[in-house]
């Protein structure tokens, strides 16, 4: 059985989105093209992402609007040469010693459009302890209890050797007011190679003394055991969020805490090809980075919440909802996703009824409905007050003006 070819509305493997569609972004963005380097974007224009290990490509990536409260990810300001004898730590980055010496190589440069620093560690440490390269000062990010946290950086071991030095990582921790420790911490571990990674963590603060945060790489060395090993540090990331989202890095040579803005991506329905407004069929095939919360692929609405058929994740479980006039028409539950993994979703309605299908799976259905008058097509959000954001990539958007038969949604979903 073959289901009638539907209208391309996005195409991740072509980059190509429907002349239809107007876009906003209010700061540029940066993401990974099929090579693993990074690209930053212009105001507005749009961020097309690649798996930065595999090189397939993950299609469109939108993202709400998220603040890096680190101020100097693009670790500038840094003076080759050993830390005291006239080498200078990029600003903002805090390093310890213990004993040992720092000296900074490579300031000012990028891999791969990351920008990044080289530390080399040597000497030997007068304490059992830890080297570490902290993000900010310890006091700088004001946080609390109850929130939640996430930390990124690119790491690379480019000299010595871990002769000496142990569970090389990334740590998340809160504080107290003046920077002290507290007990609780996230660490996720680096595994040596000599390419540039990403890791990344998240830590939701749950003591109540907690008032400020920070995040750092580090490793463990031993009194009196001499260390010689240098690391590639870049890209460094603070979010206070589930997860952390991709690099958001202030203007070259204005090192700030930096926001990138959500974009918005809309069409006129009537500007869909065929557009028909008493039934149709959506399919779309997207990946979240992450699935906190709720976040709509797709939405057709008025720009109100009184009004709208949509495909929504609520913490991962994905509906297909349709509401008319204030009042819940369907929503259909149609299973469950992960974070990082491709899904696709097959929607289709009509006043005869609605039917949905996650990759294939058995057709959720629904009875007659009122058809709601849904004006604007919007990718990623919903609403004219953009909410509900989608943290990840669309890959694929088709759009057929008709409503297909319960068995071509599951094709449809399973294609």
């Amino acid at each position: 059985m073959a289901v009638r070819s539907g209208v391309s509305l996005v195409s991740g493997d072509g980059r190509w989105l429907h002349p239809c569609f107007a876009t906003s972004r209010a700061s540029p963005a940066a993401n990974f093209r099929a090579n693993g380097s990074l690209v930053e974007y212009r105001n507005a224009a749009l961020p097309w992402a690649w798996d930065a290990a595999s090189g397939t490509p993950l299609g469109l990536a939108i993202e709400e609007a998220r603040q890096n409260y680190v101020t100097n990810p693009r670790m500038e300001g840094a003076t080759n040469g050993v830390i005291g004898s006239g080498g200078v730590a990029p600003t903002s980055l805090s390093i310890s010693v213990n004993g040992t010496s720092c000296e900074i190589a490579n300031a000012g440069t990028t891999q791969n459009g990351v920008p990044v620093v080289d530390l080399r560690w040597f000497g030997t440490p007068n304490a059992t302890t830890t080297l570490a390269a902290s993000f900010m000062s310890n006091t700088a990010i004001v946080a609390a209890s109850g929130e939640t946290w996430s930390a990124r950086c690119h790491v690379a071991r480019v000299g010595g050797s871990l002769t000496n030095i142990t569970s090389p990582r990334l740590l998340l921790m809160g504080r107290t007011a003046d920077g002290a420790s507290l007990t609780e911490a996230v660490t996720v571990g680096f595994t040596d190679t000599s390419a540039l990674t990403p890791i990344s963590g998240t830590q939701t603060l749950a003591q109540g003394t907690t008032a400020r945060f920070n995040a750092r790489f580090d490793f463990a060395v031993t009194n009196g055991q001499a260390v010689d090993v240098t690391y590639r540090l870049g890209a460094t990331q603070i979010e206070k969020a589930a997860f952390v989202s991709s690099p958001v890095l202030p203007t070259a040579g204005t090192p700030a805490s930096a926001t990138r803005s959500a974009t918005t991506i809309t069409a006129p329905a009537t500007a869909l090809p065929g557009y028909n407004a008493a039934e149709g069929t959506m399919v779309v095939r997207a990946r979240l980075a992450g699935v906190s919360g709720f976040q709509i692929p797709w939405a057709l609405d008025d720009g109100t919440a009184n009004n709208r058929i949509m495909v929504d994740s609520n913490a991962g479980a994905i509906r297909f909802t349709i509401v008319t006039g204030g009042a819940t028409q369907h929503q259909l539950a149609l299973g469950s996703v992960t974070a990082g993994a491709d899904f696709t979703v097959a929607a289709s309605w009509s006043a005869a009824g609605a039917a949905a299908s996650l990759n294939g799976a058995a057709a959720a259905t629904g009875g007659a409905l009122t058809v709601p008058t849904t004006p604007t097509l919007r990718l990623g959000h919903r609403g004219s007050t953009p909410t509900a954001y989608v943290n990840g990539t669309i890959r694929r958007l088709v759009y057929l003006p008709r409503r297909v038969t319960n068995a071509e949604v599951v094709q449809l979903a399973a294609g």
